[in-house]
């Protein structure tokens, strides 16, 4: 690479720029915003700055399209709600690369154009599944693969929308274990105006993997209090991803305390550490700069997360 990738960032809400000035969220995060990574990440140079609102502060371009005459990005950072996505991407005509937020589209054959027209214009998507950069899910699932344990079953608690959480755990069950077979709800949705996607809804639901396992998934009350949590049930041990992901819980298995010949989960010996979540968003810009020049696959692309979003359609349908 002789010079780091002109890289443009549309959308300066709370995942583009604003979660870098809360102090409670940074804390835990090093990465929480997309202008922190890029700021770090020396194959990225960004440039450009835009969002829709003007009011909001930073930006250095009026509009998407002197972005695309007067900069003429090589990655493109879209970090803005779903709605016209496809229109400002093919404003730009010589992309490399685009990083998306998810949802890709707000409906599954919107998102299935918008992942044709990358790949027919050769340009690399890869869309903020972060779970798949966190290192401790990274080295969890090849000790999953080297040990062959597989769950017996796995229990999932989410809230504020299935489009807005509960899909990063159906992602992070995919990455770990494998397509997922059958979806299908299990309680009546039920929306909310205060959920950060529009028209998302909260509904339990349950999952088959090919294995046979299954995952069942439980929406919380966030006015309650929030979780977005999975408890796996392996054949060699228990781990679970608790307070949203940064913090990871492992019981072991041994001889039962009580009864001869048989075996349990010490769920009183777990041992907790801290995960990778916190530095998640710096891998997705790592693993994209490694696909542009030739070094890996993307982790993310637009392929798999159409899956997600046609797993997300079995359940609300």
């Amino acid at each position: 690479m002789d010079r780091p990738f002109k890289t443009a960032l549309i959308g300066l809400g709370k995942m583009g720029v604003k979660n870098a000035a809360d102090a409670k969220v940074s804390a835990h995060y090093k990465y929480s915003s997309h202008i922190e990574a890029l700021r770090d990440h020396p194959s990225f140079d960004c440039g450009a700055l835009y969002d829709h609102d003007r009011s909001v502060e930073g930006q250095n371009f009026s509009n998407v399209e002197d972005i695309a005459k007067d900069y003429c990005p090589d990655v493109l950072v879209l970090a803005t709600p779903p709605t016209g996505r496809l229109e400002i991407i093919k404003t730009f005509s010589n992309l490399k690369a685009i990083i998306m937020e998810k949802p890709i589209a707000y409906d599954l054959a919107q998102a299935q154009e918008i992942v044709e027209y990358c790949s027919s214009q050769n340009i690399l998507l890869q869309i903020n599944y972060w779970r798949r950069f966190d290192q401790t899910v990274i080295d969890l699932k090849k000790t999953f693969e080297t040990k062959q344990d597989s769950p017996q079953v796995v229990f999932m608690t989410y809230g504020n929308g299935l489009r807005n959480n509960a899909v990063h755990l159906i992602d992070q069950i995919r990455y770990l274990f494998g397509e997922i077979s059958d979806a299908k709800p299990s309680s009546i949705p039920q929306s909310s105006e205060s959920f950060p996607i529009e028209g998302d809804v909260n509904i339990d639901f349950q999952l088959t993997l090919f294995g046979g396992a299954q995952v069942y998934a439980h929406a919380l009350d966030f006015q309650q209090y929030r979780e977005v949590g999975l408890d796996i049930w392996g054949r060699a041990g228990r781990t679970e991803f608790i307070q949203g992901g940064l913090v990871m819980r492992k019981s072991p298995l041994n001889d039962h305390r009580a009864l001869d010949g048989d075996r349990e989960i010490v769920s009183d010996q777990a041992t907790l550490s801290i995960t990778g979540a916190g530095t998640a968003l710096y891998g997705l810009y790592d693993n994209l700069a490694k696909a542009m020049q030739g070094e890996a696959p993307l982790l993310s692309d637009g392929e798999s997360a159409l899956e997600n979003e046609r797993i997300l359609e079995k359940i609300i349908s």
